[in-house]
């Protein structure tokens, strides 16, 4: 059974006795005739259906002609009936009865036009003989988000509209820095430190975002604007906690608390520029399960109020039943999308939303609707909205409170929208009458088409005229709806992921089709090998390794459609809907019975059609159904790659090693080290010997079911074991043709060739391994999910800079007013004690310039505290008003008096980027 021949042409033989395609002639030029003639019919079809596709299209037939019969007292014998016309008749003024004498001759709606005077006949006559989309409709009216934040309460909705608590966010002297590598030949093999080190490549770093400092108020709607490469995007990271790999610095606070991962979790939502919305659910189901998760108090009746609201303030009560829909399923528009994640992330009622280009892929109709929807949600909910917009139209920039215009990393405008032109005047570049506002202004900013000496010149005034942004004190935030627990976290996804499993053809469903249909080619194939005869026993190998490794191949589709689902999750946790644990424990619930009806899927029709023994059938779908286990668990740790390709690669990778090394193709005592480790740590090695033990042990021949062919013999000196080697010999065909008479003779035989073949039963062993190889990558999957999700970084405080001593500071008492660390204002050191107005405390001159003498003590006794330190009585804060209206007394009173206010602020916020050098070792 070992011995093949001694030169190539006998080896070719010898194996060919088993594989009829195998021949030791030449017929490499009928070979390759065959091939070509197969290429050239794919080619064809190939160039016939693209020009088919390419053809232009068809265009519409007319329509047949339609006649209204005459009712009773209609002149017909004058006028003639009335008809529709073609459109082309219509705006010709022709096709219309020139004498019709009411509203539903001339196509209007009866019931709509029931009351209409007779002298308005001649106006509407007008009106349909043109074009249909004339007829303008009035705008309906929405419900209001008090309803769904205070509902039944009519007083706390007088207190919201009243000014009551508001909520700032405030980013101040944000910085954005990358590193960029040297540019040496041996840079990007060995790390940077190492390489600036041993080659002398120096890294560079480029600032993306250069001492950004604005703040927002809860009712507000800030844009943040720039053209091409401004730094928006990055600016927008900045504030939700993804910095990436850049360097973000600055302070990010609100309310005056540092702006942790935790804290955004409680206080903020964000919607992404692409609707990460699960397609095969309803607007319904997605705002019911947000609900249950961010607010599990509710009673049933109350969650059905909270979402009737939610869809009426958001207008999809018409689509409420609409399933969300993708690229290959027709589900919402691109309107209804944005709506509805705005819907969600109104369920939260977040303090700040954060939104990225919310109006891209809409039209400006649709633009500026939702536009000034989010304008009066911002009023109506309390909340605070920082948003990022490419190039708004006129309609659009009238939705926005306030405005934040980049070049290049640095500010060229903060402040109100309305005063932008005003600023653009006063810095030498006025506007055109009646010219927009935010095109302009982009246009003077773009150093792309604008000279970069004039851009430049518009970047250097803003300083002159920026608002002094100061360091919030920190004053309570309003609290947040308690959550629900662990357990309703992962009971509320159990539930979805059940629907998603039934609606969502591409995790299970498809896979389940296809394997069961590719299994079932494979039976047909080998149908023969119902027949237990010689020939017939080697084929059955090939029918177990094809009906086990192909249906293996098809958990890659499970690799795109877990990267997909993970893009939702990921945005899910980080706005703190569950816990990544939650998911992965409601996941896991779901997988394994679903990986069991895949591995029946599989199954059955080889067991049904071959006529393998139905004995093992339960034994092989456990078997199976771990190998499917262990490769689904490695398909989800490759779906966290970010691009969903690379990973349907890395996966195919897998399998690939997978099956080369199951023990069929490749002796594991012919692998040299290290690579003979790969035959330990795959899945298949483990299973393929217990599937193939599955289909051929049942054969013991006490039953009359063996092979054909083969008889039992006895060796001895006369019949030596070349004729009956381990207890048979087949009488009339080739040793090479003879594989036993049992199942496990066959096994015993094959296993002199392909050691992982084995007539002894070790099931549980094998198990035992690839439960252990799917747990490991199971908790590489784990890992990286919570690492991924982990709420991202805030940004590090800048680097502390001295202020010069003024004119009339007695520095040699006293010392300079500067600015401190955290930490040295925690201890109550850095500013002067004996400082007797509010500017040398570091607060804004413009709002402090009424403040009294003796609140100076308890300003001082706010600003030597941390800035973490919590309770803290509230202070005002300067409003984008009065920088707009600076000097303005009044509106400081009013300020300190108006109540309690929140803030998101930003201040000296920047972000660099380190270029690894351009060396070989780097």
């Amino acid at each position: 059974l070992e011995c093949y021949g001694r030169t190539g042409k006998d080896i070719l033989g010898t194996v060919g006795i088993n594989f009829d395609v195998i021949s030791d002639e030449f017929t490499m030029w009928t070979d390759i005739a065959y091939m070509v003639a197969i290429a050239v019919c794919w080619k064809l079809l190939f160039v016939v259906q693209l020009n088919r596709l390419c053809s232009g299209g068809t265009a519409p037939s007319a329509p047949a002609a339609k006649k209204k019969p005459p009712r009773k007292g209609d002149k017909a014998a004058v006028d003639g009936p009335v008809r529709e016309v073609e459109p082309a008749a219509a705006a010709q003024g022709t096709g219309l009865s020139s004498q019709a004498t009411d509203a539903s001759e001339l196509g209007f709606d009866p019931l709509a036009t029931a009351d209409v005077e007779v002298g308005d006949i001649d106006q509407m006559r007008q009106m349909r003989m043109t074009s249909v989309a004339a007829v303008p409709l009035q705008s309906q009216p929405t419900v209001s988000l008090q309803d769904f934040a205070n509902r039944g309460s009519r007083e706390a909705a007088r207190k919201l509209r009243s000014g009551g608590e508001q909520t700032e966010l405030a980013f101040i002297e944000c910085s954005y820095t990358l590193t960029i590598a040297p540019k040496s030949r041996w840079a990007k093999f060995v790390p940077l430190p190492a390489a600036e080190r041993c080659c002398g490549a120096k890294a560079t770093e480029k600032r993306l975002v250069s001492n950004v400092s604005a703040s927002v108020s809860a009712g507000h709607v800030l844009a943040v604007m720039g053209p091409s490469g401004a730094g928006k995007t990055t600016m927008l990271n900045m504030l939700t906690l993804d910095p990436g790999s850049g360097n973000a610095t600055g302070f990010l606070t609100l309310n005056g608390h540092p702006l942790t991962p935790a804290l955004y979790a409680q206080h903020c939502a964000y919607v992404t520029q692409q609707d990460l919305l699960w397609t095969f659910l309803t607007c319904r189901e997605h705002l019911r399960m947000a609900l249950d998760l961010y607010r599990p108090s509710l009673s049933a009746k109350e969650r059905e109020t909270a979402i009737d609201d939610l869809l009426d303030s958001t207008g999809l009560m018409s689509c409420q039943h609409t399933k969300a829909g993708n690229m290959f399923f027709r589900g919402l528009s691109g309107g209804q999308k944005r709506r509805l994640s705005l819907a969600i992330a109104l369920a939260k009622r977040p303090s700040v939303i954060f939104l990225d280009e919310p109006t891209s892929g809409l039209d400006s109709a649709a633009s500026a609707k939702i536009m000034k929807f989010m304008k009066e949600i911002a009023m109506q909910a309390n909340i605070a909205i920082v948003c990022t917009i490419h190039q708004p139209s006129a309609s659009v920039f009238e939705g926005f409170d306030d405005t934040l215009i980049l070049s290049g990393g640095h500010i060229a405008y903060f402040g109100p929208a309305a005063q932008l032109a005003q600023h653009l005047a006063d810095v030498g570049r006025p506007m055109q009458p009646n010219a927009n506002p935010a095109e302009y202004a982009l246009d003077v900013v773009n150093a792309d088409f604008t000279s970069p000496g004039s851009v430049k010149e518009v970047l250097d005034a803003w300083p002159k005229y920026a608002p002094t942004q100061q360091r919030r004190t920190p004053r309570p935030l309003a609290p947040r709806p308690q959550q629900a627990t662990f357990c309703g976290q992962t009971l509320t996804l159990l539930k979805r992921h059940a629907v998603l499993t039934v609606r969502e053809p591409v995790l299970y469903v498809a896979r389940i089709v296809m394997i069961f249909a590719t299994t079932l080619f494979f039976s047909i194939v080998w149908i023969k090998t119902r027949e237990l005869t010689q020939d017939q026993a080697l084929p059955k190998f090939f029918l177990m390794a094809f009906c086990v490794g192909v249906p293996a191949l098809f958990t890659m589709i499970a690799v795109y459609g877990l990267n997909v689902e993970f893009t939702a999750v990921q945005k899910e946790i980080k706005d703190g809907m569950y816990s990544p644990n939650a998911y992965v424990l409601a996941n896991l619930a779901i997988q394994l019975p679903m990986i069991f009806v895949l591995a029946v899927a599989a199954l059955l029709p080889p067991w049904a059609i071959d006529a393998l023994p139905w004995v093992t059938f339960p034994s092989a779908v456990l078997v199976f159904g771990v190998i499917l286990f262990a490769l689904e668990c490695v398909a989800q740790a490759m779906s966290l790659v970010g691009n969903p390709l690379l990973g349907m690669m890395l996966f195919i990778t897998h399998w690939f090693v997978t099956f080369l090394f199951s023990g069929l193709f490749v002796k594991i005592s012919s692998v040299i080290w290290p690579l003979r480790i790969l035959c330990y740590i795959t899945p298949m090695r483990w299973g393929m010997p217990s599937m193939i033990y599955q289909a051929f042990s049942p054969y013991d021949g006490e039953r009359g079911d063996v092979f054909e062919g083969a008889g039992k013999c006895t060796p001895s000196p006369f019949f030596g074991p070349l004729f009956c080697y381990g207890g048979f010999f087949c009488e009339g065909i080739s040793p090479l043709e003879c594989y036993g008479r049992t199942g496990k003779d066959i096994l015993g035989t094959v296993g002199i060739n392909f050691d992982v073949i084995s007539d002894e039963f070790t099931m549980w062993t094998d198990i035992a391994y690839m439960v252990a190889i799917a747990v490991c990558w199971k908790l590489l999957f784990v890992v990286q999910l919570n690492r991924l999700c982990s709420g991202g970084t805030a940004p590090s405080a800048p680097a502390a800079k001295k202020k010069p001593p003024r004119k009339g500071d007695k520095a040699a008492v006293d010392g300079p007013v500067r600015e401190v660390e955290p930490a040295a204002a925690a201890q109550g050191t850095g500013l002067s004690s004996q400082a007797t107005d509010a500017s040398e405390l570091g607060f804004d001159p413009l709002a402090t310039a009424d403040v009294e003498v003796g609140d100076i003590d308890q300003m001082r006794q706010m600003r030597m505290t941390s800035v973490a330190a919590v309770p803290l009585q509230s202070q005002p804060t300067v409003s984008l008003q009065d920088f707009a209206n600076r000097g303005s007394r009044e509106a400081a009173r009013k300020l300190r008096s108006g109540g309690e206010q929140t803030e998101l602020a930003f201040i000296e916020c920047s972000y660099t980027l380190t270029i690894a050098p351009k060396s070989r070792w780097a």
